[in-house]
């Protein structure tokens, strides 16, 4: 539950500070996401419901799953999960 919570936090807190930045103080790499090939992170991940847990045929589902990727999508980012 705590893994969850950080996760929510942490996205919730980088699309604020994004949404705060101005046009003109935006980094080159984040004014042209398509400019530049997008990088694959690493998400750390645990079972924690409801917010995040496995499925059986071994995807992940729950809040913090649902909520982190429109999140990933909405900004362009290749990620993948590194269970914890």
């Amino acid at each position: 539950m705590a893994l969850g919570l950080i996760v929510i936090v942490a996205c919730v807190g980088a699309g604020v500070t994004l949404a705060q930045t101005s046009p003109d103080q935006t980094s080159p790499d984040l004014a042209s996401p398509s400019a530049s090939p997008a990088k694959e992170i690493s998400v750390g991940i645990k079972q924690a419901p409801p917010f995040a847990f496995k499925l059986q045929d071994g995807s992940w589902s729950g809040l913090s799953i649902d909520l982190w990727q429109k999140i990933a999508g909405r900004l362009n980012l290749r990620f993948h999960y590194v269970e914890v």
